[in-house]
């Protein structure tokens, strides 16, 4: 049994602390002071917060993964259906698209249902998608039954990608907030890294195969036996996201019974009033902007690195080593980045300008190799590429609570979709460039250097907003009263 206290605060304010758990005293009298019985709120820090993380990071991790399925074998996809690179593009673009389209329905579905049955909806879109590219292997009926995949799994993004900081508020304490939010978006990239990883592994093309060596019967069953490959990694992609759908069923509550901590249960403003406070606040837009032009433009590059690498002749397994180990340094340096930072909340704003100038100084790197200014070589290329990505990515569960603190008490939901909404605009743009003839691949690494670059004075001028965390925690009841009356 933990050690109890009280602490006498205006308004009078009793706190009985129990191990992890905390009661909420309000009023106290003399028979309060000694049975602490009549309390106004419980907060509990459950165990189960961790299980419910994982399965939620895990869903996240496979929607990212289909979303660039075809990505790491984009020559599998040339030779066996002949896509062009449009195509190519076309399919984690309609994540940009559908995600844009789908949020605010499904963030309107988030603040009136709550989080379960929105994640049951769009994991069900998953499933259904996964399962149309299994049904055949005819050119035309594929392609159209992969853009059906790409619509459904770009539904789901829109709320993958804006709700961690809401599942981070509704089950962890303040001190883990930071590093919550950081999990779950760090396996939504991981699923990023491990389509790199699996693809090539399932899906095994040589690149410099030459049909012309071959006679037409050989041509045909290779392309066969490709076709078939691919299919057994759609069967996969379905397997997994069925059990995902089963997991969620089976548990996974709206919220706890007892939120985390004080902040947690602050009433939140109403959704279109949120939408409404959002507008009008100056430094969220500028935080918003930050984020999405630095992060959307590298989010949609990593989708088609191979066809900014392919002029230096990388082959697809280069490829899929240098997309997979970027991918887990990402993942790796944003949780150490982020747990940092939750015992130095004060300094989010300081910790955003240095790793958005080490980024820009690697992608900068990254150009010379590809424009060929300084001599290549792979060890330059998978270092650069490794570190510009990962200090760039480890900016966004910081950019997450940094704009969750100027928006507060807006729910974590709205932010969060905000935030992702601007992310998919800036992605849409990229991926539409491609569309633009005999456009090359030059301006990718262009666009890359001055996204960052024009974010990083706007992060400069941004002003520091009010942890909301230390100010309820400081009196949280009294904060709450007045929450509830505005």
């Amino acid at each position: 049994m933990g050690r109890r206290g009280s602490l006498t605060l205006s308004p009078p304010v009793i706190f009985a602390i129990d191990d992890d758990r905390i009661e909420v005293l309000s009023n106290p009298d003399n028979h309060s002071l000694k049975r602490f019985e009549d309390h106004q709120e419980t907060f509990k820090v459950y165990h189960r917060r961790w299980y419910i993380l994982l399965i939620y990071s895990v869903f996240c991790m496979h929607q990212c993964l289909i979303w660039n399925t075809f990505g790491p074998i984009t020559f599998a996809m040339q030779f066996a259906y002949d896509w062009s690179d449009a195509t190519l593009a076309m399919m984690p673009n309609w994540g940009c698209i559908m995600f844009i389209v789908a949020l605010f329905p499904l963030t309107y579905l988030l603040e009136i249902k709550g989080i379960r049955p929105t994640l049951m909806l769009v994991t069900f879109f998953v499933v259904l998608g996964c399962c149309l590219r299994t049904f055949s292997q005819d050119d035309t009926i594929f392609l159209y039954m992969a853009h059906l995949c790409a619509v459904f799994n770009g539904i789901s993004g829109a709320t993958v990608m804006s709700t961690p900081p809401l599942v981070a508020s509704l089950w962890f304490p303040e001190s883990e907030r930071i590093f919550a939010t950081s999990v779950s978006q760090s396996f939504n990239i991981l699923g990023n890294g491990i389509s790199f990883l699996i693809g090539p592994l399932i899906v095994p093309f040589d690149e410099s195969f030459d049909p012309a060596n071959l006679t037409d019967v050989e041509v045909d069953g290779t392309i066969n036996n490709t076709k078939d490959n691919i299919q057994y990694y759609m069967i996969g992609n379905a397997v997994v996201a069925g059990l995902l759908l089963i997991l969620f069923l089976v548990y996974f509550p709206n919220k706890p019974k007892h939120p985390p901590c004080p902040s947690s249960s602050v009433i939140r403003t109403h959704f279109f009033k949120g939408i409404k406070d959002m507008c009008r606040n100056r430094q969220l837009w500028l935080c918003c902007l930050c984020y999405a032009i630095s992060n959307g433009v590298q989010a949609a590059w990593q989708g088609v690195m191979a066809l900014n690498f392919a002029p230096l002749g990388v082959s697809d397994s280069d490829i899929g080593q240098i997309g997979f180990i970027s991918v887990f340094c990402q993942c790796a340096m944003a949780s150490l980045v982020a747990y940092g930072q939750d015992y130095f909340r004060d300094h989010i704003k300081p910790s955003l300008i240095v790793l958005l100038t080490l980024a820009t100084i690697c992608f900068i790197w990254l150009a010379l190799l590809c424009f060929e200014v300084i001599p290549f070589s792979m060890w330059q290329l998978y270092a650069a590429t490794i570190l510009a990505v990962s200090f760039n990515y480890s900016c966004v569960p910081l950019f997450f609570e940094y704009a969750v603190m100027m928006a507060h008490p807006v729910p974590e939901g709205l932010v969060g979709a905000f935030l992702t909404g601007a992310l998919n605009v800036v992605a849409l743009l990229f991926f539409l460039v491609f569309f633009i003839k005999d456009i090359g691949y030059d301006w990718m690494n262009y666009s890359l250097i001055v996204g960052l670059v024009i974010s990083l004075p706007m992060v400069v001028i941004t002003k520091k907003p009010l942890d909301f965390t230390k100010k309820d925690s400081r009196n949280p009841v009294h904060h709450d009263m007045i929450e509830a009356h505005m």
